[in-house]
């Protein structure tokens, strides 16, 4: 009978394990590191590509933040880069915020992490968008 117990236990723990999918700790990520600096690159407002720069940078508590910053007609918008996890290998989950609102976006690495391709959203819209970079 503990034996019967033993296994289902293991086994109920190995399923419940294998259901869900927590996000690693950017911290031991270490291809994290080589991400950190500044890009150069496009940030898609509504159908309009805009140049736009976007840095990543370490936080005390071993997770990554960062800055945006984007052309638009009546000047720069900035804002910044939050609660970043890693979500795979080469590619972040995080929250952008500026002037004009909050969302997430979703950032796939090169292998070298000179380049990115991202796409974003606002909070409730379902719409992608747009955020590319290339390292300086």
């Amino acid at each position: 009978m503990i034996k019967k117990c033993t296994i289902l236990l293991l086994l109920f723990l190995f399923i419940s394990a294998c259901a869900s999918t927590p996000n690693i700790d950017v911290s031991q990520a270490k291809w994290v590191k080589s991400t950190q600096g500044y890009y150069n690159g496009i940030i898609t407002s509504g159908e309009t590509a805009l140049p736009g720069k976007t840095q990543f940078f370490p936080i005390k508590n071993g997770t990554l933040e960062g800055t945006l910053a984007y052309v638009e007609a009546t000047g720069v918008v900035k804002g910044s880069i939050k609660k970043c996890t890693v979500s795979a290998y080469l590619k972040l989950n995080c929250h952008w915020y500026d002037k004009y609102g909050t969302g997430e976006v979703n950032f796939t690495f090169n292998h070298n992490a000179t380049e990115f391709i991202g796409y974003w959203n606002g909070d409730g819209d379902e719409k992608k968008f747009l955020w590319s970079g290339t390292k300086q």
